[in-house]
Parts: structure tokens; sequence; C-alpha cells
């Protein structure tokens, strides 16, 4: 999840977080000529620009205190999701977020479907109704990409993948309850897992 832009950081604000960030690791952008210098700043920019600029700056202060090894842009997005992950969710509270979202797919792929058999109902031609079943498959599988990359990295690493997120979404009431199970009894370790992956500076 990210920060709500209220005080999204600028690009000179992200350029001054390089500066920051080269001052302790020298090699962070060495190597480069001038025009891959600007598109490696820039693809910084376009990267980093949705976060607000405190939580930003928090993300680096963090990262060069703590990483022993010059650090990737990946690492500061990883600290950042840390960062803007509502951290304080107990348990129960991920879980209903989750199942928000599950009900939310769901909802998004069953009006595909009946948008695609209203098409196909209104045409006569089997070329069309081919095309129509085409188009949908191609919809469909962007859509359950998309629905589980726009989980948050807690819920995503429990869902584990498209497919099984995808499960999760059409699991019947009673199964649900089995899952709810499984997934408070795991939570924390993927909490710990996911904290101790990003703090040790060496991903």
């Amino acid at each position: 999840m990210k920060a709500e832009a209220k005080n999204v950081a600028t690009k000179n604000e992200i350029i001054g977080m390089i500066r920051f960030i080269e001052t302790e690791y020298p090699d962070l952008f060495s190597g480069l000529d001038k025009d891959q210098l600007q598109m490696k700043t820039d693809f910084w920019y376009e990267s980093l620009k949705q976060y607000d600029a405190k939580i930003l700056r928090k993300a680096a202060e963090q990262i060069v205190r703590e990483y022993r090894t010059t650090p990737k842009l990946s690492h500061i997005i990883a600290r950042l999701e840390i960062l803007t992950t509502p951290a304080e969710m107990t348990n129960e509270e991920l879980w209903a977020d989750f199942c928000g979202r599950m009900a939310e797919t769901t909802k998004k792929m069953t009006e595909l479907y009946y948008a695609a058999n209203s098409e196909i109902n209104s045409v006569s031609s089997m070329t069309d109704v081919e095309e129509i079943q085409k188009n949908y498959k191609s919809e469909l599988r962007s859509l359950k990409q998309s629905e589980f990359d726009a989980l948050s990295p807690i819920l995503k690493s429990y869902a584990a993948s498209v497919d099984r997120y995808i499960d999760l979404c059409f699991m019947e009431e009673k199964d649900l309850q089995f899952e709810r199970a499984g997934f408070l009894k795991r939570i924390d370790d993927i909490r710990a897992t996911m904290k101790r992956n990003t703090y040790r500076g060496e991903a």
C-alpha cells in the first residue's frame, strides 16, 4: 500500500535522497556516462515519486544506517513498502482486508464474465463469438494478474501466486473459515520473514 499523496516527493527531493545515499555508498551510480546517469535518475524518480516525502527520507536514513553493502532501488522500495504497509493492523484486520480485496476481485471477474456473455448473445456469427471469447480470456488473464499485483506485499506473500489467489477468491464460505485459521497461524511468520529479509541489508 502506497502512502497517501499528501506530500509526495518532488524530483529535487528524490535527487537529494540519491545524493544522501551516495555519500555513504559512492559506487551507487558510479561508472555511468552523462546520459546513463540521467536515465537512471529518471527511472528512480518514476519509481519513487508516488511516496510521501517524509516516508522517503525515513527509508533513506534507515538504509544508510543499516545496510552494509550498496543498496539497490529494489531494496529502497522494499523498505518503503514496509514503512507504508499498515503494520499496525492486527492479524484479524489484515484478514478482513484480504477478504475485502478477494470480494472485489470476484466481483470484477464476475462482471467481466457476464459482459462477455452478453456480448456473445448479441452476435450471430461464430467468428464473432470466437473473437469475443478470445478477448475475454485475454482480459481475464490480465485482470487476474493486476488484482494479484495490487495486493500489499504481506498479502501477496500469503497468496503466493496468481492462481492460488484466484482459488481463494472463489472458495466456499465454509472452506474460507478453515483458510482464515491458516492465515492467522502463518501471518506472523510472514511478517517476521519480510522484516528479516528487508532489514538485514543483504537481499
